[in-house]
């Protein structure tokens, strides 16, 4: 949550079932900070109230691996919009941003960010061909996509959003302000110190 409260905007926080009882008022920039449990009702919520309008949704780590019924990352890649795939392993989990011409990674080139003391299982990574890759992840010398981003419907304001999925957590602060400043969200400071 560092990162969230050094950002340089105010956020708010919201339980599944505020989403589902329809009270999240509507906002540019979604985070999902890894709810691993999405269930039907919870994913037709995150359907109806926030793939739409030009809204950003950022995914972190396994979010909605679980249904409440199986574990499985055709579930993530079912809420997501975003390819994912997975590798039993108990690595450390770090994504180098490797993409520095698209704006949410402008200027981030080389930064490392993620899991850097323990090891967590599974690995999950972007496999899919239609989403722009922005960073990468290192396992057992097989370099994998963790960062990366796709956009949904372009062209019909009503309907158009953005999906943004990362394989580790605790995204830095850099990446966080640009995408809430791609999403036209005012970042009051850029002093990660504020």
């Amino acid at each position: 949550r560092k990162s969230l409260n050094t950002m340089g905007a105010g956020y708010d926080t919201y339980s599944m079932s505020d989403l589902v009882d329809g009270k999240v008022p509507e906002h540019k920039v979604y985070i999902m900070l890894s709810p691993i449990e999405v269930t039907a009702e919870e994913s037709a919520a995150i359907d109806k109230y926030i793939k739409k309008n030009g809204h950003v949704v950022v995914w972190v780590y396994a979010c909605g691996y679980s249904n409440g019924v199986t574990l499985s990352t055709e579930n993530i890649s079912a809420l997501t919009g975003i390819n994912v795939k997975e590798v039993a392993s108990s690595s450390i989990i770090n994504v180098r941003i490797n993409n520095d011409e698209n704006e949410l990674t402008k200027g981030l080139k080389g930064i490392k960010y993620g899991n850097s003391t323990q090891g967590v299982n599974p690995l999950l990574y972007v496999e899919d061909d239609s989403a722009e890759k922005l960073g990468v992840m290192i396992e057992s010398g097989k370099e994998r996509t963790g960062l990366a981003v796709k956009k949904f419907n372009a062209g019909n304001a009503a309907e158009e959003w953005t999906s943004v999925y990362s394989g580790a957590m605790n995204l830095p602060v850099g990446l966080l302000r640009n995408i809430l400043k791609n999403a036209g969200v005012h970042i009051y400071s850029e002093n990660s110190n504020d």
